[in-house]
């Protein structure tokens, strides 16, 4: 009797272990839009980090974009970018759809590349990916003219 009630128990557990889902891989994308630094962003010095959830239908195509981070200070004027960009991406077709999938732009300003503007150097950005889930956005700083009017030395 314990033999069967023990050999009841088990053959419950493994049919519920196989029925809880396990939770799935991020589905790599297979079309990426290179993401531009905000221009706005850039001129007022704003660098954080935007978490986005994204909704891939069963085509791989972003269906929709929901920032998770919105409270955090700034976020708002990156997320517009970010939102924008993942927008154009495709991934491979997910096993089950909708699939929920999360993604970080993670956009700093480098002090330690030249200032753009300076010796006429650029703005220079550049794009780093840690697939499927991160997006660094990088690029230097802009020199902002403060003079007002004429200034005698």
């Amino acid at each position: 009797m314990k033999k069967s009630i023990l050999s009841g128990c088990l053959l419950f557990l493994i049919a519920l272990s196989s029925s809880i889902s396990q939770p799935q891989e991020p589905v790599c994308p297979k079309h990426i839009e290179t993401p531009r630094y905000p221009p706005v962003a850039k001129m007022a010095r704003i660098s954080g980090k935007v978490m986005l959830t994204l909704i891939i239908d069963s085509d791989g195509k972003v269906s929709d974009v929901k920032v998770t981070n919105e409270d955090q200070q700034f976020v708002k004027i990156l997320a517009h970018w970010a939102v924008d960009n993942v927008r154009l991406w495709t991934f491979a077709k997910p096993q089950s759809a909708p699939f929920k999938q999360n993604i970080t732009y993670d956009f700093q300003l480098d002090d330690k590349l030249p200032l753009a503007g300076v010796d006429d150097y650029p703005d220079v950005t550049f794009v780093t990916y840690d697939l499927p889930d991160y997006v660094t956005v990088r690029t230097n700083n802009h020199v902002v003219e403060t003079s007002g009017g004429n200034q005698s030395h």
